[in-house]
C-alpha cells in the first residue's frame, strides 16, 4: 500500500474502533461507514483464524480490515 492509502486504512481503522467502542455492532457499522467508503472494495467475508470467528473487510490495494468479538485491525 502507498502512503496515502495506508493513511486512509489508518483513519478508516480509528473510526471503526470509535463505532465499535461507543456501541455499534457489525451492520451498523457496515451501513454506516463501510459500505461507501472509497478504501473498501466488496463485501465482508467469514473467515476462521485459531478457532474464532473473524468479519473480513477487503480493501484497495488488498489489505484487509477485520473484525472479531475483541478488536478491529488492519492486516
Amino acid at each position: 500500500m502507498d502512503i496515502k492509502r495506508t493513511t486512509l486504512a489508518d483513519e478508516l481503522q480509528a473510526i471503526c474502533r470509535a463505532a465499535r467502542k461507543a456501541g455499534a455492532d457489525f451492520p451498523t457499522i457496515w451501513q454506516d461507514r463501510l459500505k461507501r467508503h472509497p478504501m473498501v472494495v466488496d463485501i465482508p467475508t467469514h473467515l476462521v483464524r485459531a478457532g474464532r470467528p473473524i468479519l473480513s473487510v477487503p480493501m484497495l490495494g488488498g489489505g484487509h480490515l477485520l473484525f472479531d468479538d475483541e478488536e478491529v485491525r488492519l492486516d
